[in-house]
């Protein structure tokens, strides 16, 4: 068993994100003020063109509807392939990401990196479980409140943590590199005020 130092670590960001299936799948347009008319819902009360008479606006952010699923699922799709190598053979992208999620060198109580992974702690109860049986995380119930279930990654863990890491490095440096620096800055801008939007929701 790996020995490391058993105490909350400190909350890291995480390339590859967090998403991990739950039993329950929010309505996001149900969450959505629909300020854009008393009968309006779906698509058109967040500005999505319905019929011919589509403004500009509407078409441009058709556009980027388009463009933000059909990124996302290109990621998962490259994610997957990365997963074809001896140190995540037999691992799931969501088994990667609660990898990634525990920490490389923490040990955290399991409700913390439930939060970090947007999921109950009855799921990630389970994927912990999997992934013990796997040998790439290691639990224990803390000494000082027995109720407390620590969990961190074995040796195994550690360096799917790494190949991970190296994966993004990569794909960002390469998908980033045809933009000037100027267009890597408000890329950079107006992709965080649409995080934000998606972190209130989720």
């Amino acid at each position: 068993m790996d020995r490391v130092d058993k105490t909350k670590g400190n909350r890291q960001n995480m390339a590859g994100g967090l998403h991990m299936p739950d039993s329950h799948t929010p309505d996001l347009h149900a969450r959505i003020p629909h300020t854009s008319g008393p009968h309006m819902s779906g698509p058109a009360a967040v500005g999505i063109p319905v019929g011919n008479g589509a403004s500009s606006v509407q078409k441009r952010r058709a556009e980027l509807d388009e463009l933000l699923s059909k990124t996302f699922n290109a990621v998962l799709r490259i994610e997957e392939k990365s997963l074809k190598n001896k140190l995540t053979e037999g691992l799931s992208i969501t088994e990667v990401h609660t990898i990634v999620a525990i920490g490389l060198y923490e040990a955290n109580p399991m409700n913390v990196v439930a939060a970090r992974l947007g999921v109950t702690l009855a799921t990630l109860t389970t994927a912990v479980q999997r992934l013990n049986k796997k040998g790439f995380v290691e639990r224990e119930r803390n000494d000082d409140d027995r109720r407390k279930v620590m969990i961190w990654l074995t040796k195994r863990g550690r360096q799917v943590y790494r190949v991970h890491e190296l994966f993004h490095k990569r794909m960002i440096n390469e998908a980033l590199s045809a933009l000037t620096v100027a267009e890597e800055r408000v890329l950079s801008t107006a992709l965080g005020k649409v995080k934000h939007f998606f972190e209130e929701n989720a």
